[in-house]
């Protein structure tokens, strides 16, 4: 996660607590990056991703656990938040 503190980490709790939908990005079998938007809620400490049960995006998350969420940019292509490892 990133620290609240900083006027970047306030900008993605504001973000967290306001938009609808996040990227999740997972990884298929054969290694390609599977970016998909998604349902979500944030409690201030993990964020819960909505899903059908039988998605695909699920069966990548048991085989690889490995994943990134990623914020829609604005109109222009701002916006972006990039969190550290």
């Amino acid at each position: 996660m990133f620290d609240l503190t900083t006027k970047l980490g306030a900008r993605a709790a504001e973000r967290l607590q306001h938009d609808d939908i996040i990227w999740l990005t997972t990884v298929s079998r054969d290694g390609t990056p599977q970016p998909n938007p998604v349902w979500f809620y944030w409690d201030r400490e993990s964020i819960l991703i909505y899903s059908q049960p039988t998605s695909h995006k699920l069966k990548n998350i048991s085989r690889n656990p490995r994943v990134s969420l990623n914020f829609q940019a604005d109109d222009e292509g701002g916006d972006v938040i990039v969190t550290p490892r």
